[in-house]
């Protein structure tokens, strides 16, 4: 179409220069060339399908228009008018929308193999070399070192034998905090009073808290040992924060390719060639310290490998050539970020947001914390993982949380590898496919009063364990997260002992502001500072 209408400038400039009598010729010749070129690109004959519904689009933008700073959102609300199933034009790009759980099994179970490739991403190509398990194409290279990824750090069992990390990095975050009060009953500090008695209190930031904590946690199963004690490893933590921000900008370029140019005059290129340096001197040198400690010990090569990290294993595929494809050293750095990008970023989203929703809604925060405190025996220094079944409305919450607030709101794109019919429509190879997690979390056919925080939803019941297989934060399918339990494993006892040793509200009890941040990942637009006053129960008398 846009074919047509430069034809349509071009021959409408010569009208001034033409006798009258040869316009209506050429008005003629026009037309044909009109009806030419729009045949020429019609996208299916007209027996097929229709292509899903979609919104009016502009020249060069199409819908970009459309969406704002919270794209998720005004996802939805395109999806109310339009269906769980439609059309949008990104620029240059046709995007198909998903905001409904039935339309989402039929994208991620029923066609799984069509929807499972990923398109081509500017800045996830650049700060992930192109080669790395989240943003690569469906193929064997993806096959092998998501299987590499799932079994050697991922995997039920490899999870569980990182319990003692995740308890001991959680014991030292509870006794950070306990320490910032200053003492139980300190003189300088502001002491409060609470039914439990005696106790001091402290403001707590919970994204410096929970940061800490999940970068260190994946750091010492990742890395081997924790980098925030080294000077290069405080770095590393704002290196972190950069790249997952570049990874969720903007990119015009990726939607009207001709405009990338733009990103030359933004700052964006500069940025992301900075972040992509940075990153990659600190993973070099992670990785040439395993080398040489390996070597000094004797274990690459041969030796006992029971002791082996995630980046040991890694080197030990690329030394052995044994992954049946090409497996160098930028694929391993792309591997350690992708476990970084999902281990940290998603895991603290999951907990903030759980946290403040408690907060905002005090009774349910009640029944958790006297559960919790009904089954833990007084004094208990660390609630641990074995434990956390018996915390059922503690389990409950999680859940709802994650639906109203899932982490990535927007699933990573997918793009289909060939054409399909969903829902009556025709979805054409090489089309972009978007699932919007939110709008489904919010959609009121799935869930009653979706807007409404209310965990019980999720009790144990036929119906609503259906439900649960609803809830899309993790995606599904081939392209689901595999990293599920590792997270949930480490919000879980994270929350647990945050809930079980403090009390927690809101300083001189104002409104808790609730407004989303936008990027990637889904965060509370500002820090969560809360008032933490360590309840009795947890006292070490």
């Amino acid at each position: 179409m846009f074919q047509s209408l430069e034809i349509f400038r071009s021959t409408n400039s010569l009208f001034s220069s033409i006798h009258e009598h040869n316009q209506l010729l050429l008005l003629l010749i026009l037309t044909i060339i009109v009806i030419f070129f729009t045949k020429k690109t019609r996208p299916h004959s007209p027996s097929s399908p229709p292509l899903p519904p979609s919104p009016p689009k502009l020249p060069i933008i199409g819908n970009l228009h459309q969406l704002g700073l919270l794209p998720h959102r005004d996802l939805y609300r395109l999806a109310r008018i339009h269906g769980p199933l439609f059309l949008i034009h990104l620029g240059q790009t046709p995007t198909v929308v998903v905001s409904s759980s039935h339309v989402a099994r039929q994208v991620m179970k029923t066609h799984d193999l069509i929807f499972s490739s990923r398109p081509n991403l500017q800045f996830a190509n650049k700060l992930l070399y192109g080669k790395d398990v989240a943003f690569s194409p469906y193929g064997e290279y993806w096959r092998q070192v998501r299987r590499v990824a799932t079994l050697q750090l991922l995997s039920n069992s490899k999870v569980q034998s990182f319990k003692p990390i995740r308890e001991q990095e959680t014991a030292l975050m509870i006794d950070r905090i306990r320490e910032s009060c200053g003492g139980y009953c300190h003189e300088s500090v502001t002491t409060s009073m609470s039914s439990s008695g005696c106790s001091t209190s402290t403001t707590v930031d919970f994204y410096e808290v929970l940061m800490s904590l999940t970068n260190d946690v994946v750091c010492r199963v990742a890395l081997g040992e924790k980098y925030s004690l080294k000077r290069e490893g405080r770095g590393f933590r704002e290196l972190i924060r950069e790249f997952l921000h570049v990874l969720g900008t903007f990119n015009v370029g990726d939607f009207v390719p001709w405009l990338a140019w733009v990103n030359h005059f933004n700052g964006l290129n500069a940025k992301a060639e900075r972040v992509f340096r940075d990153l990659d001197c600190f993973l070099e040198k992670v990785i040439q310290d395993h080398v040489d400690r390996r070597q000094k010990e004797g274990v690459i090569g041969g030796g006992d490998d029971c002791d082996e990290d995630f980046v040991d294993v890694l080197l030990r595929i690329e030394k052995e050539e044994s992954l049946g494809v090409p497996f160098s050293r930028d694929n391993i750095k792309a591997i350690i970020l992708d476990m970084f990008a999902a281990g940290t970023d998603t895991t603290f989203t999951a907990i903030d947001w759980t946290m403040a929703e408690l907060i905002r809604h005090p009774q349910i925060m009640n029944q958790v914390q006297q559960q919790m405190r009904q089954v833990i025996p007084p004094n208990t220094k660390l609630v641990t993982e074995d434990t956390l079944p018996k915390f059922h409305h503690l389990n409950m919450a999680i859940k709802e949380s994650l639906r109203i607030h899932p982490p990535i709101p927007l699933l990573v794109p997918r793009k289909t590898l060939k054409d399909v019919v969903i829902e009556g429509c025709h979805v054409p190879a090489n089309t972009r496919v978007i699932i919007n997690a939110w709008a489904i979390g919010m959609d009121p056919h799935t869930w009653k009063d979706p807007h409404v925080f209310e965990p019980k939803r999720f009790d144990h019941d036929d119906e609503n364990l259906i439900k649960i297989s609803d809830l899309m934060a993790f995606g599904g399918g081939r392209r689901v997260c595999p990293g599920i339990e590792f997270a949930m494993g480490v919000v879980e006892v994270a929350l647990a002992n945050l809930l079980y040793h403090f009390d927690w509200e809101v300083p001189g009890g104002e409104e808790l502001e609730m407004s989303e941040g936008s990027g990637l990942t889904a965060h509370r637009r500002d820090h969560l500072i809360l008032l933490a006053t360590p309840h009795a129960c947890s006292l070490d008398i």
